[in-house]
């Protein structure tokens, strides 16, 4: 049993049963969009890929001698807007049911929530995409193996203040710990420390400004200053707003110091970088290096909808980008992702595994229901990965369909 020791003032509720979301009757218009969203009525044949079938990986696959303690990162988490209706028909675990033989064998499983979870507050209405989904979604990220979420992204604030503190209240009545965002700026940059097998892990969650950058083209046209701005504006928490931390350089090394001096190990989990850009951006090269200096033991970081490339800094993993997972949105581009299995023995990770995932929504393979990948196909996609880290001076060996990141 994991015993979460929050370093925050509040605690996770002992977790609720929800049958199924409440995500309400569907209007006309949302049952015509529902069937566009059938892969078999997509107007383009996407290509098809070696994949793990729902129920094709096994438990036993995953196992690791007692001594091994293991972490599984999922990316970005949505259940939501296009995705909802598959939820709504299919289940709350709808999403997970091919990947939940990897999710469920972790000693510790963390994701990237990206989404408000709330009832009565609003989603707002000033900039282009603004999410709300429901809490009883929260119950299929408990059934699927989820023990933790990071908060600490754009859309923390899609319905104001009062969405995050519904979101906070949901989150810990389901049993999930979280971090990254908080009642205030003290609390969204406080860590998480769970007991995993008696190893105390800190897990701490920020935002790079450039998350509002809509594409890499404004930042090349100097919209930075503004954008930030925004950014801080939109996204940041207070003494008195709840919210999340638009981080700089001097937070990322105040809070990894801070998680060092309560845990035995420190991970990073960030949101940034520019969406569908692949290259890393310089902040979050910067900001990796930085966590390291300080004694962070691994970073793995989302939101760019794809992977980016992964980095040995000073002998510790970095993995910039793990693209989206349970996502409820519809752009093609967002099509291929990672889930990241990080092995630790004693208080050192000793291993970093790549599996390669199907993310494309308007494909028939996946259909809001995320695929690992399987041999020659997998094995092409992690070649990709491998040359692009390579640039950065990363070695990755693929054995059967899993990249090793080497350190």
């Amino acid at each position: 049993m994991l015993v979460a020791l929050m370093f925050l003032a509040a605690t996770a509720c002992e977790k609720g049963r929800v049958e199924k979301p409440e995500i309400g009757a569907r209007s006309a218009k949302k049952e015509k969009r529902a069937e566009k969203k059938d892969g078999s009525k997509s107007k383009k044949d996407w290509p098809k890929y070696e994949i793990y079938a729902p129920g094709e990986l096994t438990d036993d696959r995953f196992r690791t001698p007692e001594n091994i303690r293991s972490l599984v990162f999922a990316g970005d988490i949505m259940m939501a807007d296009r995705l909802a209706p598959f939820v709504d028909e299919e289940g709350v675990d709808y999403p997970f049911r091919a990947t939940q033989a990897l999710l469920k064998s972790a000693d510790l499983t963390i994701g990237n929530l990206e989404t408000p979870i709330a009832v009565e507050a609003k989603k707002r209405r000033d900039k282009g995409f603004f999410y709300k989904t429901p809490p009883g979604t929260l119950e299929g990220l408990r059934q699927a193996g989820f023990d933790v979420v990071s908060l600490a992204n754009n859309h923390v604030r899609d319905c104001d203040a009062g969405g995050v503190l519904e979101t906070l209240k949901f989150v810990d009545e389901h049993g999930l710990g979280r971090f990254g965002a908080g009642k205030t700026l003290a609390e969204a940059k406080s860590p998480l420390v769970v007991d995993v097998k008696g190893l105390k892990i800190a897990f701490v969650g920020f935002n790079g400004a450039e998350v509002y950058l809509t594409d890499f083209r404004q930042f090349e046209k100097g919209l930075w200053d503004t954008r930030k701005a925004r950014a801080l504006a939109d996204l940041q928490a207070t003494d008195t707003l709840p919210g999340t931390l638009v981080a700089e350089e001097n937070d990322v090394r105040e809070m990894v110091r801070a998680a060092k001096a309560v845990a035995d190990m420190v991970v990073v989990f960030p949101h940034w970088g520019i969406r569908y850009h692949r290259p890393v951006f310089e902040g979050q090269e910067r900001f990796a290096r930085a966590a390291i200096d300080e004694g962070a033991d691994l970073v793995v970081g989302t939101h760019v909808h794809f992977w980016q490339a992964t980095e040995v800094y000073k002998g510790k993993p970095i993995v910039y980008g793990i693209g989206n997972f349970a996502f409820g949105s519809h752009n093609p581009k967002a099509d291929h992702g990672l889930v990241v299995r990080a092995l630790v023995e004693g208080k050192s990770v000793k291993s970093v595994e790549l599996y390669p995932t199907y993310t494309n929504n308007r494909a028939e393979q996946v259909r809001f229901q995320p695929k690992i990948m399987k041999g020659a196909d997998a094995e092409k996609e992690l070649a990709k990965l491998k040359a692009d880290s390579a640039k950065r001076s990363a070695e990755i060996t693929i054995e059967n369909g899993v990249g090793y990141l080497r350190f």
